[in-house]
């Protein structure tokens, strides 16, 4: 995968890009298998788990509070837009107007599409971060700061059980 520049302002304190970060990690079957679980039982939105594990390796904290913002930018927008691409891609696979080949073909362009609208959703979220950042303070901001949004707060937020077990593993798998 093409690897894209982090945002200048803070590209000295980020160790990678949450773009890049977030294609590595999700590439592991495991970290995969955990984020799909968790879209489908508790309708976590799955880039918000890759930024929320961003976050707690760059040590970068932001207040709880923020996550409104996020959810209504980012997670409105992505579920108006990539759930619908999922669905179509459904009843292409389900519609028997299509041969295989031609759902093969069809399913190939929309995967792209979606791939394309994860990086874009992704970039979005580092960009929201260091807006956010330079809103609480000029100055770096740790995780000792602001240990709100973490990942195990999203999966509260979500009310999934055992959040804290969940959050531990993806976060040991983000190494």
């Amino acid at each position: 995968m093409q690897q894209l520049p982090v945002q200048p302002a803070l590209a000295n304190s980020w160790s990678e890009g949450l773009v890049n970060f977030a294609f590595r990690v999700y590439d592991q079957k495991e970290m995969e298998s955990l984020c799909l679980k968790l879209q489908n039982d508790y309708h976590a939105n799955v880039n918000l788990i890759l930024w929320c594990c961003w976050l707690e390796k760059q040590q970068v904290g932001l207040s709880a509070e923020w996550l409104d913002d996020v959810l209504i930018t980012v997670d409105t927008l992505s579920q108006l837009t990539l759930s619908r691409l999922r669905e179509v891609r459904r009843v292409v696979n389900e519609a028997a107007g299509f041969t295989r080949v031609q759902a093969k073909l069809i399913n190939k362009h929309i995967v792209n599409a979606e791939l394309t609208a994860e990086k874009i959703f992704l970039q979005r979220l580092q960009d929201l971060t260091s807006r956010f950042l330079e809103a609480e303070q000029p100055s770096a901001v740790t995780l000792n700061e602001f240990p709100d949004l973490t990942l195990y707060y999203y999966l509260e937020f979500l009310k999934v059980p055992k959040a804290s077990r969940h959050s531990e593993k993806l976060l040991g798998l983000c190494d």
